[in-house]
């Protein structure tokens, strides 16, 4: 089965180990429609040592690891000369390929990621089963990716995320389908082998999709995994952390602007105008990162700030010098607001801007 995403048609068939029996811990159940589940892997081990046997998927929810806390998620050893699938814990400084724990040492703030070599390349990914009783047509998913270590190979590193849905039994036959704005980059991908902190702000990325026509039928399983491709040279440590997943029957209603208020008594002359705005809707992932302005025949003018989180904001504009307008507009949100795919703009206020006035002509 072909899915679109995006625009882009990937279908690709690899094997699949079939899944142990069915056990609470082999699948995470969805089971209302909108509902939006969320994991932030803290209820991986932070010490120990664990062995699998055989490539998998082994579920981390299962003996040895007992993760009860992350039904669903699962690794597997996708090749490799190695016999076993590995599982260890680290801080960022392992060099063995594995699946990892990762997170400072001792700490409970965990995240879930993987070092390929080729010893042993992996995936990591998650299964839900459909529990809503309803064909659910379209996701949205959001996680942050945080490198913990630099291999210091010169080359960024993949970890390309794929999605598959089908019937109990038929994971076997599993297609999958590219998830491009979900993939995992090298945020650092300089020469020299360094451990880094996932948790700062410059070793991670937010990453968001909404994946539409997906056509998950109640009952079906629908897996989303990232394969770590095994590049040149000594590998990166990427995981993946604060993972958000959300599902609609069909497509979601854009989101609306239910009050925008210009602060200014006379735009048009202002300097400076400051909006109060409200949102309703689905706006999950929206921040103020997201908003952005367009201006034309001005010179100077800018967004100086915008605050605020969920569905208020406040904003603040420069007008700069000169005769054109501005519009205030949210941009790069395709990928976060359900209703704005294929957006690369979404306006909602525009304001002309008049500084040059009447031109007084002496004989």
């Amino acid at each position: 089965m072909k899915k679109l995403i995006g625009g882009l048609v990937v279908a690709t068939l690899l094997s699949f180990s079939l899944l142990p029996g069915v056990s609470a811990q082999n699948s995470w159940g969805y089971v209302q429609a909108g509902q939006t589940l969320t994991q932030d892997f803290n209820g991986l081990p932070s010490s120990g040592s664990f062995a699998w046997v055989g490539k998998g998927p082994h579920f981390l929810g299962g003996v040895p690891i007992n993760a009860s806390a992350l039904p669903g998620w699962m690794a597997w050893q996708l090749g490799g000369s190695g016999s076993n699938a590995i599982f260890g814990i680290t801080t960022g400084s392992a060099t063995a390929s594995g699946v990892y724990s990762v997170g400072s040492s001792g700490s409970s703030e965990r995240a879930l990621g993987c070092l390929a070599s080729s010893t042993g390349i992996y995936a990591i990914g998650t299964k839900l089963v459909n529990q809503s009783g309803q064909t659910l047509q379209e996701l949205v998913v959001e996680l942050t990716a945080e490198q913990w270590r630099k291999g210091g190979s010169g080359n960024a590193n993949r970890w390309v995320c794929k999605m598959a849905t089908g019937q109990p039994g038929e994971e076997a036959l599993a297609q999958w389908t590219e998830v491009p704005n979900l993939t995992l980059r090298s945020l650092h991908s300089s020469t020299g082998a360094v451990t880094l902190n996932g948790q700062l702000a410059e070793n991670k990325q937010v990453l968001s999709a909404q994946i539409t026509q997906v056509g998950w039928l109640p009952g079906n399983w629908l897996m989303l995994r990232w394969e770590d491709m095994d590049e040149a040279g000594s590998d990166d440590i990427m995981a993946i952390d604060q993972f958000q997943f959300t599902a609609h029957p069909g497509s979601v209603p854009l989101p609306t602007v239910d009050s925008l208020v210009a602060l200014s008594p006379s735009p048009t002359r202002a300097d400076t105008v400051a909006y109060g705005i409200q949102f309703n809707g689905n706006v999950l992932g929206l921040g103020p990162q997201h908003f952005s302005l367009v201006a034309q025949g001005l010179s100077g003018a800018h967004l100086a700030h915008v605050t605020g989180e969920g569905k208020s904001y406040q904003a603040s504009v420069v007008t700069g010098s000169g005769q054109g307008y501005v519009v205030l507009g949210l941009a790069q949100a395709a990928g976060i607001l359900p209703g704005l795919q294929g957006l690369p703009f979404w306006s909602f206020d525009t304001i002309w801007v008049d500084k040059k006035g009447p031109v007084i002509r002496t004989a």
